[in-house]
């Protein structure tokens, strides 16, 4: 009966918000054939009315929903309803990983295979020549298929992806504003990338651009389990970002974030769902430069640099927690950790030579650092985090982006200096391989590796945590389907005491097929 009344509710809910959302389209036709008298729908041949900022209705489509990384086909299925374009398109990927000795640890097995299939479904409708929508369902499997440390697990997820209306140059006066749950992505995923929900605005004028952002998720993620996601229930996000293009692809960045936790704070003993964990509840901010470009050089190549500093300040609440063996799927808070003086600072640069007319593979260098805490018992922490929004995903010329901090260990730039070396080489029309190499150490000798996708800890005395060699293989040759190759191996350094020179490995495979 519980279940049923669930259901029925379910379907009220749906069953409003689709009156509210046809209401709303309505209320924004009426609105803005007021305000741009060029909509005129029944005195224009063309059906889809003029284009306010110069560019037609698939490249607007673009522009506004493909994220860095993805590539929708051009001749994408598309509907005229009410005379207004509706394209539909999507994804279906599927993704296997498999982590060898991920515990670095010679006693105890720990080898995986997880297999992760998942599709992606989208709508795009042009409302009016200065209004779009979309809507995105996202459905996933995740199982451990092969676990030799532990029970496999399974889970299902239907998750509600970004749904957003967007207004675009507001009265002709550069002001765009964009409302609803939608995907936050800087060039670097330095700062952020992410879904959530919340409102942008955006103007430019000449040649600087500013966007700004206020974000609460109001609702469940995952429409299964009608759950917020842990890390963002009950967070408000403030973020902005200003841009200054001095001089053609090139451009100074200033970033700005404020995140203000206000979800319960576990105690020590607590007992929760693994899926449930919050790790880190906090009042923070950040704020930060960045200078992004490149040089032309004949006939040495292009120069494509990239620099970012960031300052972060506030107070934090970190907890760890322990799996309890008699209980799957349940952990206990076993430590608690509190910093009531944050300050610390960020720093990553790096430049990638491609010398394009030369017989010589691309070069990238690079180096980040994330500071520690030299003195623990001070009541202070000069340790830098980043901002819990970041994927550290980017490209460095080839036709894959991957994790430039590295694919295995894939750590938090914390308390941390990384050193990276790279080489890649295009093949064919549009594929690409990449070598990168990195060294690890930390700032502050310490135990912990925040976010590190090692299940390890290091013993507190050494700060230098090892090596690691990625292979990242992009073949994008077809119009609908990419494949994505990647191997890594890393070797720990004297930070893991008696299991210095354990070797862990990674291996990943993904195939997308976009539609």
């Amino acid at each position: 009966m519980i279940r049923r009344t669930m259901m029925i509710n379910e379907v009220r809910r749906v069953f409003a918000l689709a009156i509210a959302g046809f209401g709303l389209g309505s209320m924004i036709v009426i609105v803005d054939s007021m305000f741009w008298p060029n909509l005129a729908l029944a005195a224009t041949s063309d059906p889809y009315g003029p284009e306010p900022t110069g560019i037609d209705a698939p490249k607007r489509r673009r522009v506004l929903t493909e994220r860095a990384g993805e590539r929708r086909p051009e001749g994408q299925l598309q509907f005229d309803v009410f005379g207004r374009p509706l394209t539909i398109g999507g994804e279906i990927e599927i993704r296997g990983r498999y982590r060898d000795n991920p515990r670095i640890d010679p006693t105890r097995d720990s080898d995986a295979f997880r297999l992760r299939p998942g599709a992606e479904l989208e709508f795009f409708y042009a409302l009016t020549p200065n209004v779009s929508a979309f809507a995105e369902l996202k459905y996933l499997y995740d199982a451990e298929h092969y676990q030799q440390d532990g029970p496999e697990d399974q889970e299902t997820t239907l998750r509600r992806g970004e749904t957003w209306l967007h207004f675009a140059d507001i009265l002709e006066s550069g002001l765009s504003i964009q409302i609803g749950r939608q995907n936050f992505k800087e060039k670097r995923e330095w700062w952020w990338d992410e879904d959530l929900d919340g409102i942008r605005f955006f103007y430019e004028f000449d040649d600087f651009e500013t966007k700004f952002a206020i974000t609460y998720d109001f609702g469940p993620t995952d429409l299964l389990s009608n759950r917020i996601d842990p890390e963002i229930e009950k967070v408000l996000f403030l973020l902005g970002q200003g841009t200054w293009h001095w001089r053609d692809r090139n451009q100074i960045d200033v970033f700005f974030v404020h995140r203000n936790d206000r979800s319960r704070t576990e105690q020590p003993g607590d007992i929760v769902k693994i899926d449930r964990e919050d790790k880190r509840d906090a009042v923070l901010t950040w704020l930060g430069i960045r200078a992004r470009g490149r040089y032309k050089h004949r006939p040495l190549g292009v120069f494509k640099y990239w620099v970012d500093l960031a300052f972060v300040a506030g107070k934090e609440t970190v907890l760890s927690f322990d799996d309890i063996p008699e209980r799957p799927g349940f952990s206990q808070v076993d430590g608690r950790t509190r910093f009531d003086d944050i300050l610390g600072v960020g720093l990553d640069l790096g430049v990638t030579w491609d010398p394009r007319d030369i017989p010589f593979p691309r070069v990238t260098l690079g180096y980040a650092y994330g500071s520690g805490d030299d003195s623990p018992t001070s009541g202070s922490d000069g340790t830098f985090r980043q901002t819990g929004l970041q994927d550290n995903n980017a490209r460095w010329g080839g036709v894959d982006r991957f994790r430039y901090y590295g694919e295995l260990f894939r750590p938090e730039l914390s308390n941390l200096h990384v050193l990276t070396a790279a080489i890649g080489v295009d093949l064919f029309e549009s594929s690409s391989i990449e070598l990168v190499y990195h060294y690890y150490r930390q700032d502050e000798a310490a135990a912990t590796l925040p976010e590190s996708r090692l299940k390890a800890s290091a013993d507190g005395s050494n700060p230098d945590l090892g090596h690691e060699i990625d292979l990242i293989v992009g073949l994008e040759e077809w119009e609908h389907i990419e494949i994505e190759l990647i191997g890594s191996v890393f070797r720990a350094g004297s930070a893991f005491g008696p299991r210095e020179g354990e070797i862990a490995g990674l291996g990943i495979f993904k195939i997308d097929y976009n539609f």
